[in-house]
Parts: C-alpha cells; structure tokens; sequence
C-alpha cells in the first residue's frame, strides 16, 4: 500500500466559530506483477476534522466516513455541480491506471496536479497528484503474497478521537489517530494479504480555544 497524508494548519476558535484542525488520508492499493504493471488498484481519500471551542472544549466527531464511503452523499455533484461524483471519478483514474508501470502512472499527472489528458478524457477531472503519490509508494514497496489477478482489494480506513479539555492551567487537545488496512480478497470471499498503515494528528489550544501546536 501507499499512504499520502498531511495535516492542514489549525485555525482558532473565534466567538461562536469553532476552531478546528483536518488530517487527510489518501491510501492506494495495488496488485502488481512480475514486469511491475499493475493488475488491480483501488483508492480511498479519508478526511477527518477535529473541532474545538472558544471555550476551550474539545468535540468529538460523529463518524468519519472515507470520500468512497460517502458515495453521492460527498455531494461533487449536487452541491459541486461536477460532472461525476468523487468515487466515479476515482474509479475512472484506477481504470485507467491498470497495465501501467510507475513511471507510466508518474506520466498521468499534468501541471497543476491535475490528470493528463488521458485522465480527463477517461472521466476524472479532479486534482490527482496526491493520489499518484500513493500509487507510486505502493508499487515501491509491493511484495510477494498468495494474492492474484483475481483477487479484488478492499481498503478499510478508520478514524479514532481522543481529547482533552483545556483549563486555565493546562492546554487541551483534540487528537486523530488513523488506521489503514488492505484485504486482498479471492474468489471464496477469504483474505489471502493484509498490509497496513497509519496516521495521526494532535491538536492543542489553550482555554480560549486559541491554537498552541500541531504535529
């Protein structure tokens, strides 16, 4: 697997806005064979949101679904007006990624991080760097497994949320831990590979909700 993530800069609580801080997880799985050309891959983007108030309270997230669990729900298309939603797009991408080499999968990125013409054509008109920048990392550090060209690739993501408080003598924070797992899956529905991954994010405000650090 590859795993792309960041964290973007934490914004302070104001008044009754509350501040808040996102991790983004974007995950590729690959199936590879022996010339490097990829057999089967799948993507999924998670991005969880960690919230705090101006009073120093940290919220607990309802759910943290991934982008291709959202489906329509993601709303590209009823609130974006794109012409396909977020998982139609990304499928198209990993259609599309199928059969090539790294550097043939390097090659569908065009300026601006957008998708090659190629990309566009195929349906997936969304920025797709981060995505490739998984891609690559997985076809890198492909191993051996008992998995096959008919094996299908399931990437489970799933956020955790702890935090704290803040007082007037201590800092509070609100914290993201994410864990990946790959399930390469045969014909008979059993796991024949299992890899995985992690990500994390910690959020710290004082009791005004103001930002202290974040890693």
């Amino acid at each position: 697997i590859g795993v792309k993530y960041y964290s973007d800069e934490p914004v302070s609580a104001e008044g009754a806005q509350n501040g808040k801080g996102q991790l983004t997880t974007t995950v590729a799985a690959v199936l590879v064979d022996s010339n490097g050309k990829i057999v089967k891959c799948a993507i999924d983007t998670a991005e969880a949101v960690a919230e705090y108030t101006s009073a120093g309270k940290y919220i607990l997230g309802e759910s943290f679904k991934t982008k291709y669990e959202l489906g329509n729900d993601y709303g590209m298309k009823s609130i974006g007006g794109a012409a396909k939603e977020w998982y139609e797009q990304i499928d198209a991408l990993t259609t599309l990624s199928v059969g090539k080499t790294i550097d043939e999968v390097r090659a569908l990125v065009a300026e601006g991080g957008k998708g090659s013409s190629d990309v566009i054509k195929a349906g997936c008109t969304i920025e797709i760097s981060d995505f490739i920048y998984a891609l690559e990392e997985a076809i890198n550090k492909a191993s051996a497994s008992d998995a096959t060209a008919e094996s299908s690739l399931q990437i489970k993501i799933s956020t955790a949320q702890s935090g704290k408080d803040a007082s007037t003598d201590s800092d509070g924070y609100n914290e993201l831990k994410t864990t990946i797992t790959v399930n390469a899956i045969d014909k008979d529905g059993k796991t024949v590979a299992t890899r995985s991954g992690a990500s994390e994010a910690k959020y710290t405000f004082n009791a005004k909700g103001e930002v202290k650090t974040s890693k």
